[in-house]
């Protein structure tokens, strides 16, 4: 981010996508980046490369951890079985996790609707679905349309700790996703929080505040 900012601080017109690529070849080139920086400039740039080499140090502990052996892996098998690896399940600790990314936490959900204590797939209430029985293609194909990714802190975890469908769980593709019902008014409300469908905006999140 620091080195975009010294790049385009100065740029008094970009011309997409024309201009792209020669901006990121430049962001990358330390000499001409860090060719004329003032004294605070070079200040920040130390102290943000500290930051950057704990990081990467950070990161290759974390791969070390993460890495699965070849399968002509010829070591001792307990090395293979100590510290078993479980990929796409953001749910259970990161030491136990073979992820690919490092990333911070996510969760999938489905928008469904609800209404008078049935459950639909659009908020036209035109079909009623089971959260019990495993979804049929066509079913699956439809609310993995009505899925999106939550990344924001303030609601990941609790995400996480909400139970998958019963259904859901014989399906491959829907195994690892959670469930919004929201109202005609296209809102809904868990731990503290109203999620919005807003139509320019897509999903809003924010906090209910408490009355006084």
């Amino acid at each position: 981010m620091f080195r975009s900012w010294l790049k385009l601080k100065d740029c008094q017109k970009i011309e997409i996508p024309n201009d792209i690529e020669n901006l990121i070849e430049d962001i990358y080139d330390a000499e001409k980046v860090f060719a004329d920086l003032t004294e605070i400039e070079n200040l920040i740039w130390r102290e943000t490369l500290k930051v950057y080499e704990k990081d990467c140090e950070q990161e290759k502990e974390e791969a070390k951890n993460r890495y699965i052996k070849h399968p002509h892996y010829s070591g001792h098998l307990g090395r293979l079985l100590g510290e078993p690896k479980e990929e796409d399940a953001p749910e259970i600790h990161p030491a136990h996790q073979a992820t690919t990314r490092l990333v911070e936490p996510t969760v999938n959900i489905v928008c469904l609707w609800e209404k008078d204590g049935k459950i639909y797939t659009d908020e036209s209430f035109t079909e009623i679905i089971s959260l019990v029985q495993k979804p049929y293609q066509a079913l699956t194909k439809k609310l993995l349309y009505n899925s999106l990714t939550i990344s924001s802190k303030s609601v990941v975890f609790e995400l996480l700790k909400e139970e998958v469908p019963t259904g859901w769980k014989q399906s491959s593709l829907l195994m690892r996703h959670r469930v919004l019902k929201f109202r005609t008014d296209r809102k809904c409300e868990m731990f503290g929080y109203q999620f919005h469908l807003d139509e320019n905006l897509g999903l809003r999140i924010t906090k209910i505040q408490e009355e006084k």
